[in-house]
């Protein structure tokens, strides 16, 4: 019998500008925007918000802006990126 084990890993941040924004990148290397509702979880979320550009690495360190609205920032190993959310463009990067 063989076996297969898997790496689990994921990166997370919640907005402390938006109320219930949630960002997460698992070693898919997908970033996804996930809106939690004000009363809480009454169930699974499957749907994200939004979903960036899928990254050729591991999203490593992720960073809301502390003062400006819908700005994340994120970097893996070899590249910075910086997203509005509120409308999925990329600033720099």
């Amino acid at each position: 019998m063989t076996v297969s084990s898997f790496q689990i890993g994921c990166v997370l941040a919640l907005s402390m500008g938006n109320y219930g924004v949630l960002m997460s990148e698992i070693l898919c290397a997908q970033v996804k925007i996930w809106s939690l509702p004000r009363g809480g979880l009454a169930g699974p979320i499957s749907t994200a918000e939004v979903s960036l550009a899928q990254e050729e690495r591991k999203v490593e360190v992720i960073a809301w802006h502390p003062a400006a609205d819908n700005i994340l920032a994120f970097c893996t190993q070899n590249f910075v990126k910086i997203y509005d959310v509120g409308t999925s463009q990329l600033k720099y990067g």
